[in-house]
């Protein structure tokens, strides 16, 4: 059965983006596409329509992103009908843009709800453009997003949307078939801090106990700091708490999972940057250890690259000729951009331009959920030319320092049932669960117990 598509001209590239996303990868039906002077979408199939309220994208066409066009809150709350509850949570949903109506006569139908508006809006990321709030690192912060401002940020908006638009056409086409997503659990860690840093030099050991001294005000701590530095340059790794690689890639391998390390090729000065260098004997057994267990290595874009596409292009080249020193097949594939810097208006070009397939940066550093809307994969729109990219966004759902820290939770207790709860709603739109954990978060006792139960959650 095959769905015809009218839509409206835009100036640029917006409809075929949008079409590609929603109707090819993630609902894989086969369509034909027609460009019209109507306002309205139209899907048609052997005299069945469906027309579907459009607004957003015709207001905003050809002009720059403002704040003028992001909805007020609160956002209106729609009680869908029946027919286009199946698989909404409670069935009812937020309405960013168009009319909470739905009305059907016969195999006519039409939809106030301005679906692919919404859509374009969350993927695009649209209210960052938009937006001049940054915090200390220049991101924005979830905390100010339309999705935590409205209570929805830990719902899978986008793919809630493309549901109802998925209902919609069948009251009117019973016969549509779709493509059913099968995600999976995507564990990953970022190699921030491979070893314990004061181990580089004794100066740096002398500053790691006086802090451990003054700050913490642990002799336990500056003795164990003392013992793993002095253990580390005589090649005996077993007191440092950050190297627990082997019991995090066994870990994984016991619940059936692949683990993705990202190492930052460029080592810095600042606390924000490595400390260590892709060429040491021991980062190199390490990598060697990783990929011949089966595991995969990324790359972490240094603290300053994410505005620099040549900076995240030499990196890139520079962690594959060192994994290709190991394995010669081997190639960088994903980024993820270190302490999740990343400016929506520039930052996908340039890791398209550096040669990446994927990008894994997807999430907001202080709130988990959904930043893009969804836990599917997507090619990422370029605010700089206007159309669709290459590079495919994988979006990250949930990091430990964010429950941990940012948002202040109870790892055994509400962290548990945070992550459970997005599992969850990932499972029922086909996405992928994407857990970051820090091999420099599994220290104590509760953290690791905290990160089995996380491999443990059924899928």
């Amino acid at each position: 059965m095959t769905l015809h598509i009218r839509h409206p001209a835009a100036t640029d590239q917006r409809w075929n983006w949008l079409l590609d996303v929603v109707m090819t990868e993630w609902l894989g039906i086969d369509h034909t596409r027609e460009v019209t002077s109507e306002s309205a979408v139209i899907f048609e199939s052997e005299g069945a329509e469906l027309h579907i309220f459009n607004d957003f994208l015709i207001r905003t066409s050809g002009h720059a992103p403002s704040a003028d066009h992001i909805p007020e809150l609160p956002l209106a709350r729609w009680t869908l009908p029946e027919e286009l509850s199946h698989n909404i949570e409670n069935g009812i949903l937020p309405v960013m843009f168009g009319t909470p109506q739905f009305t059907k006569v016969g195999d006519k139908a039409s939809l106030g709800l301005d679906v692919f508006g919404a859509v374009f809006f969350v993927l695009s990321r649209y209210e960052e453009v938009a937006s001049v709030r940054a915090d200390q690192h220049d991101r924005f912060p979830g905390v100010e997003s339309i999705a935590h401002r409205d209570g929805h940020l830990q719902r899978p908006i986008v793919d809630e949307y493309v549901e109802v638009l998925w209902n919609a056409l069948r009251c009117v086409m019973p016969n549509l078939q779709r493509r059913l997503l099968k995600g999976k659990i995507l564990i990953s860690c970022d190699v921030d801090e491979p070893y314990e840093r004061w181990i580089n030099s004794p100066l740096s050991l002398l500053k790691g106990i006086a802090g451990a001294l003054i700050r913490r005000r642990s002799i336990k701590v500056a003795a164990r700091r003392l013992l793993n530095a002095l253990s580390s340059w005589r090649g005996d790794f077993s007191h440092d708490p950050n190297w627990c690689f082997d019991w995090y890639m066994t870990a994984c391998e016991e619940h059936g999972h692949v683990a993705t390390f990202y190492f930052i090729p460029t080592t810095g000065r600042g606390g924000e940057d490595a400390a260590y260098q892709l060429d040491e004997p021991r980062i190199v057994d390490l990598m060697q250890n990783i990929l011949g267990r089966g595991h995969q290595i990324g790359m972490h874009g240094s603290y300053q690259s994410y505005r620099n596409p040549e900076l995240i292009a030499s990196e890139r080249a520079h962690l594959e000729r060192q994994i290709q020193s190991i394995n010669p097949s081997s190639k960088v594939r994903e980024n993820r951009q270190h302490f999740l810097r990343w400016r929506v208006e520039e930052t996908p070009d340039h890791l398209q331009y550096a040669g990446f397939d994927v990008d894994a940066s997807g999430g907001f550093a202080d709130q988990a959920g959904f930043r893009f809307g969804t836990s599917r994969q997507f090619r990422l729109w370029s605010w700089k030319k206007r159309e669709g990219l290459n590079v495919m966004q994988s979006p990250l759902i949930v990091m430990d320092g964010t429950i941990a820290s940012y948002m202040n939770l109870d790892l055994k207790t509400d962290g548990i049932s945070l992550m459970e709860k997005l599992m969850i709603r990932c499972i029922r739109y086909g996405g992928n669960f994407s857990m970051l954990w820090h091999n420099s978060n599994l220290d104590t006792n509760c953290q690791r117990e905290v990160f089995l139960a996380a491999l443990r959650i059924k899928w």
